[in-house]
């Protein structure tokens, strides 16, 4: 990587670190002490016909309850049995995670499972005649989709080249079915074969996977038989089981092997037993990383493979991508130079550990070494990469770069559940040493707050942004995508990215640290106009209006109660902020809106030193909806998603909160309930013209209100992180002296200006 090298030592971290570890030892050794041993999962098909869904498994162990999902038209359950049917041209793979608790999923280096089924009957007449293969298979997938499976297996294809287990050879025309083992470090191993497209025994298979000792042993059963141990084999070191798995591939076209249509397959009594509990993965861990070195140059991409806890994980070859080793010992090249821009890359691949967990926290690195849109920007085309994480339903979360020619800027954004950000812009086509980084909370998924954006220029880290991950969030697959043939890269433009990784962390980085500058808490007498409002916070300034419909209640409440006039009024700050995190936030317990027009509503904002731009977040009424809606949007910027409350009239009352980033020049806006909840994103983006912060504005519009409409708020408060805040007790003092000139105009601690007997320090 060039220009900064990942984290320096820091003891807070190393004390981090060292906590994780006795963490992890603590979970090995009760895992050590830990017995048990019976049924995790098992399935008997035992309900009336119908989807898989219906039938849940049951457990010696726990309470079951895993249920595999539904696959219409190929897979069901008929007579007690699950049914494969050839009704449908596709395929069908699909894995679900081992039922929570059991402590098997992604569990690694101790423990033994074992997995049993019964292959009731298969018929295969329908592909015997097309002289094509068909399969099905069950049993466990490991990290970096790395399968272990039992299979049974129609072979028709002439002079084909059969593996064995004491050798190879090949056969004319097969015409049998066989039963083979594939092995999770090796090719599919014939166990034994059956004549004919068609068998109607029951086949008992048992397939034990001994993680503690790195081996597997494969068992079958013909009906009225006897067990036979057909195969003992070892697993590839590291190998962890991630979730149960099917497969079978129906799919026409996918020559030579398809079903054909009519031809089915029945299994039943599939069962997952624990022989030795399991080892789980450490709590904290490096997943996945991808460095890149020690490559040839023009490597293609499915060459470099991950590390990290097992590792191990590749992504496919893309004609978009390569490995260069001509800048910091390894990177990977995204180019649009082979295909004429003709061509996007869409790579998947999936995770080498936690593969399908809903829970844990999991950071997400790319550090990307150069961008260069040179030959893009002079035909005013765009370009992305982004680098994501996806559930089991393609959802994604991920960090991009797009050069956008248009404006001719680089954009380093953010994408979460409720769309796309815009963090930081870069003028110009080109940029170098830039590192993005993710946190996510799957723990706390659909919440705001789930997902946090970093990113680093020129070493120093910016986190800009709070995002929101999709409810119910599961961590799936890493995707890594490149837009050329859309976005129009050209041929010489090339973007190099290194050190992607995925790493399991103990928790979301902390909230940042922001104080108090501007604090109204309406706690005034009844009748306080605005300009008489009493202001707590360090700030110099003050809401200044005389406005009568706009006054305290008396009982911690300042009431719009009804609006007369349009109003817009000014609170000058006494500092210009023009860095950092800013926090605008207010409460609005009570409303009554029901009798006026569009627009009507009361909003607060920040504006810049123009006394013009602002980015402001507030309510009105929508009376295409009959609701009060909750709008957000900055001036020359983006405006963020409206959110509608539901109604004219307030039933529980609501937070709001606008959150300004000077450093990236974004902004973005949440809300929640004032009896409780989590906070609820409204979008946000680009500030546009707003550049800084002088002004905190309320402005009011009285399009409509009438005797019975009012709008109560309990509290305005603004708060920064920025080093400009006038906190420390130098500014504080010229502050009391600014303020306070009748009592302390001299600047000698010793005065005592009102001569009543009291000086400066004491006054102050």
């Amino acid at each position: 990587m060039i220009g900064f090298t990942g984290r320096l030592f820091n003891p807070k971290v190393e004390d981090t670190k060292m906590k994780k570890w006795m963490a992890i030892l603590t979970v090995l050794v009760f895992a050590s002490i830990s017995q048990g041993q019976g049924i995790i999962d098992k399935w008997d098909f035992n309900v009336a016909n119908g989807g898989l869904s219906t039938c849940d498994s049951t457990s010696e162990l726990g309470s079951g309850g895993l249920a595999w999902p539904d696959r219409p038209l190929i897979l069901t359950i008929d007579s007690n049995t699950m049914y494969f049917n050839k009704t449908a041209s596709d395929g069908w793979f699909k894995g679900i995670t081992p039922r929570a608790g059991s402590g098997w999923a992604n569990a690694s280096g101790a423990g033994s499972i074992q997995m049993e089924v019964d292959f009731s009957d298969a018929d295969w007449s329908g592909t015997a005649t097309t002289d094509y293969d068909a399969y099905a298979g069950v049993g466990f997938r490991g990290p970096g989709d790395v399968d272990m499976y039992a299979r049974l297996i129609y072979q028709g294809q002439l002079d084909q080249t059969n593996t064995t287990a004491t050798g190879e050879n090949v056969y004319a025309d097969a015409d049998h079915i066989a039963l083979m083992f594939l092995q999770a470090d090796g090719p599919n191993i014939e166990i034994a074969t059956f004549p004919g497209a068609t068998y109607t025994s029951n086949l008992h298979v048992r397939l034990v996977c001994n993680l503690a000792a790195g081996t597997t042993d494969f068992y079958y059963t013909e009906e009225g038989g006897s067990e036979i141990l057909a195969f003992s084999g070892t697993i590839p070191a590291g190998w962890a089981l991630s979730e149960y798995r099917f497969s079978a591939q129906l799919k026409d076209g996918k020559e030579p092997t398809h079903w054909t249509l009519g031809d089915t397959l029945r299994l039943d009594n599939l069962t997952y037993t624990e022989i030795s509990p399991p080892t789980p993965p450490p709590p904290f861990t490096m997943i996945d990383l991808w460095e890149f070195e020690g490559l040839t140059n023009g490597t293609a991409f499915s060459e470099a493979a991950s590390t990290g806890y097992i590792g191990g994980v590749t992504f496919g070859d893309s004609a978009l991508a390569s490995i260069t080793n001509l800048v910091d010992n390894g990177a990977l090249r995204i180019t649009a130079d082979p295909l004429d821009v003709e061509e996007n890359m869409f790579k998947t691949a999936t995770p080498s550990l936690y593969t399908g967990s809903s829970t844990g926290v999991y950071e997400v690195v790319m550090d990307v070494l150069s961008v260069d849109f040179t030959k893009t920007s002079l035909v005013a085309n765009d370009g992305n990469f982004a680098f994501e994480v996806r559930n089991a339903s393609g959802d994604a979360m991920g960090m991009q770069i797009e050069y956008d020619g248009s404006k001719e800027q680089i954009e380093i954004g953010f994408e979460d559940a409720t769309g796309e950000f815009v963090s930081k812009i870069i003028p110009g086509h080109v940029a170098e040493n830039i590192q993005l980084r993710m946190l996510i909370d799957l723990n706390q998924a659909g919440t705001v707050g789930s997902a946090q954006f970093f990113y680093t220029i020129g070493g120093v880290e910016v986190g800009n942004y709070d995002g929101t991950l999709y409810s119910g969030f599961d961590f799936a697959q890493y995707r890594l995508r490149a837009a050329a043939k859309v976005k129009g890269w050209q041929i010489g433009d090339a973007s190099v990215i290194d050190n992607l990784s995925i790493e399991k962390v103990a928790s979301l980085e902390d909230e940042p640290t922001y104080s108090d500058i501007v604090i109204y808490e309406m706690n005034d007498t009844a009748g306080t106009l605005l300009k008489e409002l009493d202001q707590t916070g360090p700030d110099s300034g003050q809401f200044q209006g005389s406005d009568t419909f706009i006054v305290t209640d008396g009982s911690g409440d300042l009431v719009f109660n009804p609006v007369t006039a349009n109003a817009t009024r000014k609170h000058t700050m006494g500092t210009t902020f023009t860095e950092g995190l800013n926090r605008l936030e207010f409460a609005i317990p009570d409303w009554n809106l029901d009798a006026t027009t569009d627009d009507s509503g009361i909003k607060f904002g920040l504006v810049d030193d123009t006394g013009t731009n602002q980015v402001g977040f507030g309510i009105d009424v929508n009376t295409n909806n009959a609701t009060v809606r909750f709008r957000a949007a900055a001036d020359g910027g983006d405006a963020g998603q409206d959110t509608t409350y539901g109604g004219y009239v307030a039933t529980t009352g609501v937070i709001m909160r606008l959150d300004v980033n000077l450093d990236a020049n974004t902004f973005s806006a949440s809300w929640k309930y004032d009896n409780g909840g989590d906070f609820i994103s409204v979008g946000g983006g680009s500030l546009g013209r707003v550049s800084n912060i002088s002004e905190l504005r309320l402005a009011v519009s009285d399009t409509g209100w009438d005797a019975a409409d009012f709008v109560n708020v309990d509290y305005v408060k603004f708060s920064s992180t920025s080093s400009e805040i006038p906190w420390g007790p130098t500014a504080r003092w010229n502050q009391w002296l600014d303020t306070y000139p009748e009592l302390g105009a001299s600047t000698n601690e010793t005065d005592d200006v009102d001569l009543d007997g009291y000086d400066n320090v004491y006054e102050y």
